[in-house]
């Protein structure tokens, strides 16, 4: 829906203050599709069921 692009600014700023405390280097062996994938299971778990 139209909450994608919010929804990734707020990871960015995540993603901006996590690396200012933790070695950036660690974040970077993250994918970044492993981490929207992530992001889209929890809200699938979270949010309203899927549909069939």
């Amino acid at each position: 829906g139209g909450d994608l692009m919010p929804l990734a600014a707020a990871l960015n700023q995540l993603l901006i203050n996590l690396s200012s405390r933790f070695d950036a280097g660690r974040l970077e062996q993250l994918p970044l599709r492993r981490l929207l994938a992530l992001v889209r299971q929890l809200r699938k778990q979270h949010g309203k069921p899927p549909e069939h």
